[in-house]
């Protein structure tokens, strides 16, 4: 019996390509047609960042820096989408549980169209896990993606700290004797609860789980109802001399019930006295206005010159809560128009900074 030996590698007979190097070639070739095509996270889905742990953003780009900045938007997107269906279906419940109560009903609508525009157009924590270019349209692609259990803790926290701080400015609103510190206060808890309510409908977006309801007495519907009855509790009186301190006292006015309080007289030429105070007379809160126009002269000039100064007291319980002045010149060929000019502007000047310091002072800057 005749034996053949054969000598070299077994050959693929239709190739005549040694198999242990042709199988090597068919293993560059699947790496490489890996590399080149587009991945699979392309679709919004991916085995890597599963949809129940992560959100997913995919975004394209002429350059690598816009593809990211694209595919974090995505993600913010999700939150975005999130807060305004929520704001829509609470304002619906809310103005139907608040039929009987006029005032409620509008502050609840004010308030849920701050929640809306207090989305922020980026998510922080959202990484750019990877990038990936095609050739044939010329676009980067970027998938940006957000560990759900991590922003879940993040966002926890923020709650958390949210509410102690309606919780320490209810508080200090209820200790002090103060009305203006009382209403700064409220203002300061609306503003954390905002942000807390703010924070808890991101939380949804990541969290299957329904979010714990914050006490009535620590919700926002409650704190507006809160800060309506303080200022219904109060009425401003302005008082001023005759003359053009009363046209101050009448632009203070104004100024005063646009932003919700009630105005118990514009002007008086006699100060009002200190009187006890019953349970149910409402707080009042004195303004003293003053205000003068006067012309001057400046060398040879045939212009008219006027200077306006005004001086702006308020006192709550005999307390000088705010002291703000101001003063300017106007000038002009024509008298007349010199004077007006003088006195408009000076009036418009003192209302815009007597507003400011009562949103601060009263309002906590809002």
């Amino acid at each position: 019996m005749k034996i053949k030996i054969f000598s070299g590698h077994l050959r693929d007979r239709r190739t005549n390509i040694p198999r242990p190097l042709a199988a090597a070639a068919l293993l560059i070739f699947a790496v490489v047609m890996r590399l080149f095509a587009a991945p699979e996270w392309l679709s919004g889905q991916s085995r890597r960042y599963p949809s129940e742990n992560f959100i997913l953003g995919v975004g394209a780009g002429s350059t690598i820096d816009s593809a990211r900045d694209a595919a974090r938007a995505e993600i913010a997107k999700v939150f975005r989408v999130a807060v305004e269906q929520t704001t829509l279906e609470t304002a619906s419940e809310r103005s139907s549980a608040t039929v009987s109560g006029r005032l409620n009903t509008v502050f609840s609508v004010g308030v849920e169209q701050k929640t809306a525009s207090r989305v922020a157009d980026t998510v922080v924590g959202a990484e750019v896990a990877q990038v990936w270019y095609d050739k044939k349209g010329k676009v980067y692609w970027a998938l940006a993606v957000l560990d759900k259990a991590k922003y879940r803790r993040e966002l926890s926290m923020k709650a958390v700290a949210a509410e102690e701080k309606v919780m320490k400015s209810l508080e200090r609103s209820r200790e002090t004797d103060s009305y203006a510190e009382k209403l700064k206060n409220l203002s300061e808890a609306r503003q954390a609860a905002l942000e807390r309510d703010a924070v808890c409908e991101r939380r949804r977006a990541v969290d299957d789980m329904p979010s714990q309801m914050s006490p009535d007495d620590l919700s926002l519907n409650s704190i507006e109802a809160e800060i309506a009855e303080a200022k219904s509790r109060a009425a401003f009186r302005i008082v001023s001399d005759k003359g053009l301190s009363e046209d101050l006292a009448a632009e203070l006015s104004v100024r005063l019930t646009k932003i919700g309080f009630a105005v118990a007289s514009k002007s008086s030429s006699e100060r009002p006295a200190a009187a006890q105070k019953s349970k149910d007379e409402p707080t009042a809160v004195d303004v003293e206005a003053r205000f003068d126009v006067a012309p001057f002269l400046r060398g040879q000039s045939s212009w008219r010159y006027y200077r306006w100064e005004g001086r702006i007291e308020v006192k709550d319980a005999g307390r000088l809560i705010i002291a703000a002045a101001a003063s300017g010149s106007e000038s002009n060929p024509d008298e007349d128009i010199a004077m007006k000019k003088a006195r408009l502007t000076g009036l418009k000047i003192l209302g815009d900074l007597f507003e400011r310091k009562i949103k601060s002072d009263f309002l906590g800057g809002e």
